[in-house]
């Protein structure tokens, strides 16, 4: 696909493009989007390393002494509390990275915890400018020195106010112990595939307790499988991207060996989805989709392919297993008698991609076990409006910052404003003698990475809402507590 990708949880904070596959903005539902990076495979040396002992800027209450192990020398990040730290900023030129720098945080470290330890960037990024979760690692408490690797972009990273340093934290279940960081450039798609992979696996093994005695999200399905499929492995089937597909799901009359149809706009992503069900156990399960041609010829499109992960959910009081992320794709495991669900998203590029019926296919493969599913792209000739054609503006809430990659996927969704809140993102705020001042620094910055990723407005709520009373009353809260007392003494007398 001439993409490369790091996928992140939108719930992490994840920088970068993100093609949304349903249809709109994913906040809080089961399915969280992938997201796409630039870059080559490259394999270069740290651009800097330090040891703990030589990074003199931490949190005093998050850290442990110095201490040795052999020749190694360490410090623990201690339980239950933010270890932050900051190092020298390796770039030069401003308070970010340069634009489009993807790097890996290696963090050598003992695995004693017994839960992954979460990693944090400082980006200006989360509510009242706070870190944002970037990676989780380790958890497997074998005691054994490795080394994490944290892939961190350049809009993912700034230089807090004052200084000249880039800010991690970690968040431990145990002490700690940390001996280096090191700072090398991504290498991709190797950094990719590690990174998907480690984020699936640590997930698996928080559940892993929980997962025997889960249930499911729907009755099981008996399959309907046509002659054609009798006694073969795979068994693809088709049903519509608004159709879940669950790990019991089976295919039903008509959905085997069927055509995924797609129709779309001359300048729109539009999903097409179709499952494999397996008649014995499978591994590596991937497929591909070939060009698609019609009378106009190759169709002039970007085709994207995900494979969906199965996590749990809460249902009612129990858990069950439901499609929770989409990955770009990757190999996926299904048991005899279980699915797995995958994801195609058609991007039409306006002009270029001439109106009129494409067909192809789509092959499924595992190992020697191969299948087929035909495929067909249907253009209407219609382009969509762009939100400025319009003269509209179009944009969803958010509580902290959107990062520039976010920014850049929601401009090319048609998504041309962003809904602020005060209660997450408000300027500085400190009380000289009897006036307030404001600092704009962190808001200076953001507004010019929305302005270069197409944002064209923002609407700024500043507080109100009566649902809450009086906790909503960002504003008045905030001004009352720099002018007069605390936010305590607000919340007492405009409650009383």
């Amino acid at each position: 696909m001439g993409r490369r990708f790091f996928c992140v949880p939108r719930v992490l904070r994840g920088a970068l493009r993100a093609p949304t596959p349903v249809g709109g903005w994913i906040a809080g539902g089961a399915l969280a989007v992938c997201l796409a990076l630039g870059g080559q495979a490259r394999a270069e040396a740290p651009i800097a390393s330090w040891r703990i002992d030589e990074i003199k800027e931490l949190s005093p209450s998050g850290w442990g002494a110095v201490a040795r192990d052999g020749e190694r020398t360490w410090r623990p990040a201690l339980k239950g509390q933010p270890a932050w730290l900051r190092i020298p900023a390796w770039w030069s030129g401003g308070p970010r990275p340069p634009r489009g720098a993807i790097y890996v945080v290696e963090v050598t470290y003992k695995d004693v915890a017994d839960a992954p330890v979460v990693a944090e960037a400082f980006g200006a990024l989360d509510k009242y400018y706070g870190r944002s979760e970037v990676h989780r690692f380790g958890g497997g408490g074998d005691g054994a020195w490795k080394v994490a690797q944290i892939p961190v972009s350049w809009d993912l990273l700034l230089m807090p106010k004052g200084t000249t340093s880039a800010e991690f934290a970690f968040h431990a279940s145990s002490d700690l112990p940390i001996s280096q960081l090191s700072i090398r450039p991504a290498r991709l798609p190797a950094d990719q595939a590690r990174y998907e992979a480690e984020s699936r696996a640590w997930v698996a093994r928080v559940q892993a307790a929980k997962a025997a005695a889960a249930g499911q999200m729907n009755p099981d399905q008996a399959p309907e499988v046509p002659d054609a499929f009798k006694g073969k492995a795979l068994v693809p089937y088709v049903r519509a991207y608004y159709d879940r597909i669950y790990p019991n799901s089976a295919p039903q009359e008509g959905e085997a060996g069927a055509t995924i149809f797609v129709r779309m706009a001359r300048n729109e992503f539009e999903p097409g989805t179709f499952a494999v069900y397996a008649q014995e156990d499978v591994d590596g399960v991937d497929f591909t989709v070939s060009d698609l041609a019609g009378p106009a010829g190759k169709l002039a499109c970007e085709v994207r392919r995900y494979t969906a992960e199965y996590a749990l959910e809460p249902k009612g009081k129990e858990l069950a297993w439901a499609p929770q992320r989409l990955w770009p794709a990757f190999p996926a495991k299904i048991g005899k008698g279980r699915s797995a669900w995958f994801w195609i998203t058609v991007h039409t590029l306006g002009e270029a991609s001439k109106p009129g019926k494409y067909r192809g296919k789509v092959t499924i493969s595992a190992g020697r076990e191969t299948a087929e599913l035909p495929i067909q792209v249907e253009v209407l000739p219609v382009t969509l409006l762009t939100m400025e054609e319009a003269g509209l503006r179009m944009g969803g809430c958010v509580t902290g910052f959107a990062s520039a990659g976010e920014m850049a996927a929601m401009r090319e969704h048609n998504h041309n404003m962003v809904n602020l809140w005060f209660a997450g993102i408000q300027p500085e705020m400190k009380k000289v003698g009897n006036e307030i001042q404001l600092d704009f620094y962190y808001l200076d910055d953001w507004m010019k990475l929305a302005r270069e990723n197409g944002q064209e407005s923002i609407v700024w709520f500043l507080g109100g809402n009566p649902n809450g009373f009086p906790q909503t009353l960002s504003i008045e809260r905030d001004l009352y507590a720099q002018a007069i007392g605390s936010q305590v003494d607000f919340f007492m007398k405009a409650g009383s």
